[in-house]
């Protein structure tokens, strides 16, 4: 059996790639179809001239239409600035490309008899026009890079010319569609020549393999490593090889200790010795009295406890990365859970201060486990494949950055409700000294104030007037120790 991909240093056996040709990025269509078929054409839209007919591994090309066609479509110049024409928005979809590997063991007609039967059976039969070219391996690149450009129009073709889009054509189902046809096209070319060997479209994951997938080398990184010098994916895919090693490696332990175990707790019967006659011991009482029956026993028990904390450790190590992230996702779902039962304490509280109190502790717990959560999705997706996912943990750990800072704020509210209100308790152990010593300060500058009033023979408005000046200023002072940014009109002229 040939293995589905081969060493990083050459080509995948099975590859099948799909992508759209759009104007807003890229060359144009024009451009692609001369580059893939070694061909001089003219855009007629920009007035450029695309000129690649010098450009070696240009093995075959042909435009293969469905009956509807009209004849001029076997002309590529006149096929490709039709459809350039035919669009008219900036970011239009010109074509789909579908880029595949054809196995090096094949002769070059049964490639491109493989490749004509995979487009005949799956696009032409619908009522897309195919034009493909297949291509050599570069001198400089894998020997055994032999593939295949086919372009396809996205519009239904009549006698008349192009009609509608198809917008069928674009469902995902059709991408599963594809590559699984290409991997049965494939296995039955080299099963009709005679080769031992099959490919496989599905993923590591999905064939149950505790492995990490290699990239996908590429013509640069290629010509890099064959100069001797180290690319960066050629790194990244060692680094995989290593990390794939040590899987194995693991398992292998991992079932060693699982055999002993069970010899240790589960020991052949058949195997133990037999206890001799009474009359057939030959010893004395001090070479009895000499063992160390003691010494043996706590033997035996440090052996179990260091073979479970094996297991448990080699357990956690080969604990697969599907499995982690199915867990994270569990503990998402049951922290929704726990919101939802916030909101239904929320709703049937009783007053309104209850009702805030809740909604603070939900979006204290919240912003918690959302730093957390992010923390750990981000990892995980470094762990998995950290080029493929750049986005994804840019943005889980800018959400847990953002869930961090909201966290330290609600802290913060809590703390400074404490001060004032019994049912708020420090969060932090080392908050509980801190708020007492400003239960302490504000219960003097209260009585201060008392006393002052008294003093000067206040009025009742005079007094009320000063009350609701030093609740403000005790308000902002009691905000900004704990660093909450204080939302009242009178922050500013306080702060001075």
């Amino acid at each position: 059996m040939c293995t589905a991909w081969e060493s990083f240093s050459g080509v995948a056996i099975y590859h099948c790639k799909l992508k759209v040709i759009n104007r807003k990025a890229g060359p144009g269509i024009v451009a692609s179809a001369a580059y893939r078929a070694g061909e001089r054409i003219r855009d007629e839209k920009s007035g450029k001239t695309h000129d690649y007919k010098r450009r070696a591994g240009i093995v075959y090309t042909e435009i293969m239409p469905p009956r509807s066609a009209p004849d001029w479509v076997f002309d590529r110049a006149k096929l490709w600035n039709t459809v350039e024409s035919t669009e008219k928005r900036k970011d239009a979809q010109l074509a789909r490309e579908i880029m595949v590997a054809l196995p090096n063991e094949l002769t070059p007609g049964q490639r491109i008899k493989l490749v004509r039967g995979y487009i005949f059976q799956q696009f032409v039969r619908k009522g897309m026009i195919a034009d493909f070219a297949i291509h050599a391996p570069n001198k400089e690149g894998d020997e055994r890079n032999y593939h295949a450009h086919i372009l396809l129009t996205m519009r239904a073709i009549t006698l008349a010319g192009f009609g509608g889009k198809v917008r069928e054509w674009n469902a995902k189902s059709y991408i599963y569609q594809w590559r699984q046809a290409w991997e049965n096209h494939t296995n039955q070319a080299l099963e009709q020549a005679g080769l031992d060997c099959q490919v496989d479209c599905r993923s590591h994951a999905s064939k149950g393999l505790d492995q990490e997938p290699r990239l996908h080398l590429g013509y640069q990184a290629m010509v890099i490593e064959r100069k001797g010098e180290q690319s960066d994916r050629g790194n990244e895919n060692r680094a995989v090889e290593a990390r794939n090693e040590m899987r194995a490696k693991l398992r292998g332990e991992q079932t060693n200790v699982s055999d002993e175990w069970e010899h240790l707790h589960h020991g052949n019967v058949s195997q133990q010795p037999t206890i001799p006659p009474v009359n057939d011991i030959d010893c004395s009482e001090s070479d009895i009295a000499n063992t160390d029956h003691g010494k043996s026993l706590d033997t035996i028990q440090q052996d179990e406890s260091s073979l479970q904390s094996s297991l448990d450790r080699l357990k956690d190590q080969v604990f697969s990365l599907k499995e982690r992230k199915e867990a994270l996702e569990r503990i998402a779902k049951t922290f929704e859970e726990r919101r939802a039962e916030f909101n239904r304490q929320i709703e049937n509280a009783s007053d309104e201060k209850t009702q805030d109190r809740l909604r603070l502790r939900e979006k204290l717990e919240c912003s918690y486990f959302t730093e957390r959560y992010n923390k750990i999705r981000a990892s995980l997706l470094e762990e998995e494949d950290p080029r493929k996912y750049v986005n994804k943990i840019a943005a889980s750990k800018h959400r847990a950055r953002k869930a961090g800072r909201e966290y330290q704020q609600c802290v913060s509210e809590w703390n400074r409700r404490a001060v004032r209100d019994g049912d708020y308790s420090p969060i932090a152990p080392e908050s509980a000294d801190k708020i007492k010593e400003m239960q302490a300060a504000e219960e003097k500058k209260w009585t201060d104030f008392a006393v002052k009033a008294e003093k000067n023979g206040w009025s009742p408005s005079r007094t009320e007037k000063e009350r609701q000046t030093l609740q403000k200023r005790l308000d902002y002072e009691l905000a900004t120790s704990f660093g909450l940014e204080l939302r009242l009109s009178h922050s500013r002229s306080m702060g001075k």
